[in-house]
């Protein structure tokens, strides 16, 4: 059992520090505090709490706000403070500020790094990052590209010789890429499974949440770490008590606090870095473009109303189409006749031969835009996984280009969520969904000056539920600072 003692006095005056020092036990996957004082609870209220916000149907088929809190923190029936590992350090920052010292007791039986790697001839940010991850139970590691991501997988393969351990990536296809590229080099087997819970003897394994058993492993390393999001990953994770826990984050996805405070909680603070921060995170702005069309009845949320109201209304896809090609084109005098004047907006105005992106909640709405915008690459899961295509129901001008990156696209969400981010200058919001945007948007440029992404919305008015949509989605972009 490993204790670090960490004296938060100010120094120069002892009289500061309140009382003994607290004694925060760190179990592996949660920490404890014995009856914690008053004022430190409070500071925590406001520092490890976060709000969900989220839309719901209310008794009249329209939409209304709910405001969820999730406190990363509990009180039990001793008046004992629990708080996720990842937090720790927060825990005794807030100590800190309210003038106590601090012993933190760390219970976990690690995984001990390899006392000499060889490093010889590496880079100076791998071998920083080598001293950090062997001192660091748990942490992110900020990494920008997928060399770097596979720089640091490699470099944890080296570090702990002598553990089990497990990469997790977000889809299966980028777990079969991951154990390719670290079989290119690997002086040892890479396993990898994706098709169900498997368990093997192989040291080194890359698979999905659902196909691998982080509990019998040494090292877990989540290859995005926005996997800690998901409630499962969440569940998993807090019961993991003697692993090393890391996770790779491209630091430019443009995370909210509360994405970022999870992502904390589940693998714990950034640790490390592999590649320069030579650019910040990305800009993201917000604009709604009028479009005209007749009144529709009022439905509830629902398949009906997305068929009538968004899929397969005529306007509003012509407006649509209209849009998308003079985004795609950079003609300003289509754009001020659905009221956007981009020229002045500074971070909104697009840079010359822009890649656009479209996106759509179905295949269905995704097949009649396809018709509209000839030329068009058409992207779905089920295009994916069918190499010959999928009968559209009525030939259509849209390309049944799926794979190959292209400059013009019609996305659906589900596939978007698949490739796990948005990468345009411009993206369209044609789906109509009310609910908040989940998925990164990240320009296709690497310099600092393509740092910025448009996100036009429809200012949709055709019907009760639609206009509710409309409100929601605005406070939505307000509340992450995408609307001025």
């Amino acid at each position: 059992m490993k204790t670090t003692s960490i004296n938060c006095g100010r120094s120069g005056n002892d009289a500061a520090i309140r009382g003994p020092a607290l004694l925060i036990r760190d179990h592996g996957g949660h920490a404890t505090l014995r009856r914690p004082p008053r004022e430190l609870l409070a500071a925590l209220a406001a520092e490890l709490a976060v709000v969900r916000r989220d839309f719901a149907v209310d008794a009249r088929g329209g939409l209304c706000r709910v405001h969820q809190a999730e406190p990363l923190f509990e009180i039990d029936d001793h008046d004992d403070l629990h708080v996720p590992s990842g937090v720790v350090q927060r825990l005794v920052a807030a100590a800190r500020r309210a003038g106590y010292s601090v012993d933190v007791q760390d219970r976990a039986e690690s995984v001990v790094p390899a006392s000499k790697p060889d490093l010889v001839g590496e880079r100076a940010d791998i071998v920083r990052l080598a001293a950090v991850l062997a001192g660091s139970r748990r942490g992110l590691v900020a990494a920008r590209s997928r060399g770097h991501r596979l720089a640091a997988l490699r470099l944890i393969i080296r570090l702990f010789p002598a553990g089990k351990i497990m990469v997790f990536a977000s889809t299966r296809a980028e777990a079969k890429k991951i154990a390719r590229d670290l079989s290119s080099r690997a002086e040892e087997p890479i396993a990898c499974f994706t098709r169900q819970l498997t368990r093997s003897d192989f040291r080194v394994q890359v698979g999905t949440l659902g196909g691998l058993d982080p509990t019998v492993a040494g090292v877990v390393v989540l290859a995005d770490a926005r996997q800690a999001l998901h409630a499962r990953a969440r569940r998993e994770h807090a019961y993991l008590g003697r692993q090393r826990i890391y996770g790779l984050l491209d630091d430019r996805d443009g995370l909210g606090r509360r994405e970022r405070l999870l992502i904390e909680a589940g693998i714990g603070p950034v640790i490390g870095r592999l590649g320069a921060a030579d650019d910040g995170p990305v800009v993201l702005r917000a604009v709604f473009a009028d479009w005209t069309g007749g009144e529709l009845p009022d439905l509830p949320l629902g398949l009906a109303w997305k068929r009538e109201s968004i899929w397969h209304n005529p306007a509003r896809n012509a407006a649509i189409a209209r849009l998308a090609s003079a985004l795609a084109s950079s003609d300003d005098a289509p754009l001020w006749e659905h009221g956007l004047f981009l020229g002045g907006e500074g971070a909104a105005r697009p840079p010359a031969d822009p890649a656009v992106v479209v996106l759509v909640e179905a295949p269905e709405h995704a097949r009649v835009l396809g018709r509209l915008l000839p030329g068009w690459a058409v992207r779905s899961v089920e295009r994916l996984e069918n190499a010959a295509g999928y009968e559209t129901g009525a030939p259509g001008p849209g390309r049944e280009d799926s794979v190959e990156p292209a400059r013009r696209a019609i996305a659906t969400w589900l596939y978007a969520r698949d490739q796990g981010r948005v990468k345009a200058d411009i993206v369209l919001r044609a789906d109509r969904i009310p609910w908040p945007m989940g998925i990164p948007l990240v320009p296709p440029g690497p310099r600092v000056e393509d740092r910025a992404v448009l996100l036009v919305d429809l200012a949709d008015h055709q019907d009760q539920t639609a206009r509710a949509a409309t409100t929601a989605r605005r406070a939505d972009y307000r509340d992450r600072g995408w609307v001025p």
